[in-house]
């Protein structure tokens, strides 16, 4: 238990600070053309020289759904960084006049993917960015009442891309309807909103990570929301709760993938039951950052955990690894919907 405590409280620094034990050396990204088999790192950002890998903490990443060679990468000291040749060669993205450090959360338009949304920090404060024209000039669509208050999550509704929804470390859910010119509170809830995932058939259905502490869900868009209770099948019995990690199946509907000090769920039916996966990491030991599903092949499940990747192609059954020569930990996978078998790993 005391184990588990202090990992809790330092994924805690590492989220609402910014602050962690390991410098931005042993972070960086990673990417691979072969389905995860192998991965290379990306040259360091804003420079050319292809023998010096990025060596920033990665906390967010969006790469264009129509042109995998354009990736928008956010760092927790370094600001937003773009590619427009898959990674090769990156420039820095100014958001305003004053400096934006941390880049919580980048939600790309998947219809018309020349807007982009930025969760960032600046001047010590939350605010969103909007950019109309692939990063060229941005306008400021929402800033935190307070000094300290951080916009941690944003997603886009698959099919509605106006529809915007947003969660803070105050607890707020928000929502947009009109691509971000007004926001709505939809819910305070009792801790940082720390991840969001849509449905990717009925845009209503929307789950909501609260670190460490549960899972929460809408299945009406919004107007009111449950907590997810779950029960489970066979001797599986599980409630994804202290949540760490969370996806949809883009393949199929109502399916969706926690992770927590429990390991790594699966529910089929919306939350209703859930199953648990046979995973080779203690997530009592290493805690699952990030769960990432190959958008046209259900079966193939990634998760990140400490310095290791895992990979599924049997939908969880089996699992293969691939270790990562760093001290930071995985932050983030991200396919690439223009070609599924390219994909990026953070560290942080």
């Amino acid at each position: 238990m005391k184990k588990m405590s202090q990992m809790v409280f330092a994924l805690i620094a590492i989220l609402l600070t910014g602050c962690s034990s390991i410098g931005g050396s042993n972070g960086g990204a990673f990417k691979s053309k072969d389905g995860g088999k192998s991965f290379t790192p990306l040259v360091n950002v804003g420079s050319n020289n292809k023998n010096n890998p990025i060596n920033v903490s990665v906390l967010s990443v969006s790469i264009n759904p129509q042109d995998g060679k354009e990736i928008f990468l956010g760092t927790r000291d370094s600001g937003l960084w773009k590619s427009s040749d898959g990674g090769e060669n990156w420039n820095l993205v100014t958001l305003s006049q004053l400096a934006a450090k941390k880049i919580y959360a980048i939600a790309q338009d998947p219809f018309n993917p020349s807007v982009v949304y930025v969760a960032a920090v600046v001047d010590n404060r939350g605010r969103i960015f909007k950019t109309e024209d692939s990063g060229l000039s941005w306008k400021e669509i929402y800033t935190e009442p307070g000094v300290g208050s951080l916009v941690l999550s944003m997603e886009i509704d698959h099919q509605n891309s106006k529809n915007i929804y947003a969660g803070t470390d105050k607890g707020l859910i928000m929502f947009s309807e009109n691509s971000g010119e007004t926001w709505k509170n939809l819910t305070w809830t009792s801790g940082p909103v720390y991840k969001i995932a849509i449905d990717f058939s009925d845009s209503n259905l929307v789950y909501f990570a609260i670190f460490d502490e549960k899972v929460i869900m809408t299945r009406d868009g919004g107007k009111t929301f449950v907590g997810i209770e779950g029960g489970g099948w066979e001797e599986n019995k599980v409630t994804p709760t202290s949540p760490t990690a969370l996806a949809t199946d883009p393949e199929n509907s109502y399916w969706v993938y926690a992770a927590g000090r429990e390991g790594l769920m699966r529910s089929k039916d919306k939350g209703e039951n859930w199953e648990m996966l046979k995973i080779l990491s203690k997530s009592d030991e290493q805690s699952i950052q990030t769960i990432a599903i190959n958008p046209v092949n259900f079966n193939e499940i990634f998760y990140g955990a400490g310095q290791a990747l895992y990979k599924s192609i049997d939908s969880g059954i089996t699992w293969s690894t691939v270790p990562f020569n760093t001290k930071g930990l995985i932050s983030l996978i991200e396919f690439s919907n223009e070609n599924p078998s390219e994909l990026i790993v953070g560290v942080k």
